[in-house]
């Protein structure tokens, strides 16, 4: 067993390494005035493997998206960004799936969503924001499907309703509030 690990990892050190690492720039123009991406790679005649700082830009030469790539597959945290410069997103990815903390943001600057990736899908609290800072949305889920309470908020925060969910199906009190924060209505939903 560890002369095949052995083996293995001299073929990937070996079939690396035959490339040569350059920085890698394409153009949107013939005049290549105008760059499009800007990126490390290995390469050996016809194959290119990205690996290292990735950059994409607009046509304006604003950066658009920016991350990492360990051969060939986006790795560790990306930033993609509005054309005023702002942070858009940071998403963490683990082999091209997004896994771990994401955040997305207004182009004013503040949180419009948090939350978590498991293996490319939606994992755990998931919470969406209103330019004021005040919650909108917390949802649940479970492998990229709604399970759990779903709390919806006003602009002003307070609790609009509360709605659960098993599976991405509605199960279980649903809960309906007026604007003082009293309830107004409880119902049951059975099987969706």
């Amino acid at each position: 067993m560890i002369r095949i690990s052995l083996v293995i990892l001299i073929f990937n050190i070996f079939s690396i390494s035959s490339f040569s690492q350059k920085l890698v720039k394409t153009f949107y123009d013939v005049n290549k005035n105008n760059t499009k991406e800007e990126y490390y790679a290995y390469v050996n005649k016809q194959d290119t493997i990205k690996h290292g700082h990735y950059i994409y830009y607009n046509k304006s030469g604003n950066k658009i998206q920016e991350g990492e790539f360990v051969r060939n597959l986006i790795e560790g945290k990306w930033k993609i960004y509005y054309k005023n410069g702002r942070v858009k997103s940071v998403i963490n990815f683990t082999k091209n799936k997004r896994n771990g903390k994401f955040e997305h943001f207004y182009e004013t600057g503040e949180p419009e969503q948090t939350g978590i990736y498991k293996n490319g899908f939606p994992d755990g609290e998931i919470i969406s924001y209103y330019k004021n800072g005040k919650i909108k949305i917390k949802r649940h889920y479970t492998d990229g499907l709604l399970n759990g309470e779903t709390e919806n908020y006003r602009k002003d925060g307070t609790l609009a309703d509360v709605q659960n969910y098993i599976l991405n199906k509605t199960v279980g009190f649903w809960e309906l509030y007026y604007d003082t924060g009293e309830l107004n209505y409880r119902g049951k939903k059975i099987n969706g």
